[in-house]
């Protein structure tokens, strides 16, 4: 994600660039005031000198990275087939959503294809759990945050 936001930062603002894998590091640890070879600013963003086009860069970057990560779930549902007591050794992984509602909705697709009458037969059983006693399995919907290092 880093790279792409990198990349689209470099596109608006220069013309011309080398267009090589280190065009964003070539440029920030450039030092001198004057363009490095080969990078040739677009007309609206005519700055004096390298440095205001550095400082430039850095703050449509850190504004993107915000602007992402403001968008990007910051949990994820997780839906699980089990046995009917729910043991862990049961466990199979059916998808993965960003939204509690896409993890429903798709549990209630994908097992009604996969078992037809799945859904006129299953019933609750707690929180985000339904068990089918027809087809002897429940099902659970976890939600889990991203982007955290702890115990699953």
């Amino acid at each position: 994600m880093e790279k792409k936001i990198k990349e689209h930062i470099m596109d608006d603002i220069f013309c011309e660039r080398p267009f090589e894998d280190n065009d964003w590091d070539s440029f920030m640890k450039n030092s001198a005031l004057e363009f490095p070879d080969n990078f040739q600013v677009c007309q609206e963003y005519e700055l004096d000198n390298a440095r205001d086009i550095r400082g430039l860069m850095q703050s449509k970057y850190d504004d993107l990275v915000r602007l992402v990560e403001s968008i990007l779930p910051k949990n994820i549902y997780v839906v699980e087939q089990f046995d009917v007591w729910f043991s862990d050794s049961s466990k199979v992984i059916f998808g993965m959503f960003d939204t509690y509602e896409k993890a429903l909705n798709e549990m209630k697709l994908g097992f009604e294809k996969l078992y037809p009458g799945f859904n006129a037969d299953i019933y609750e059983n707690g929180a985000n759990q339904w068990i089918s006693d027809r087809f002897e399995f429940g099902v659970m919907i976890s939600e889990l945050p991203i982007n955290v290092f702890d115990e699953v």
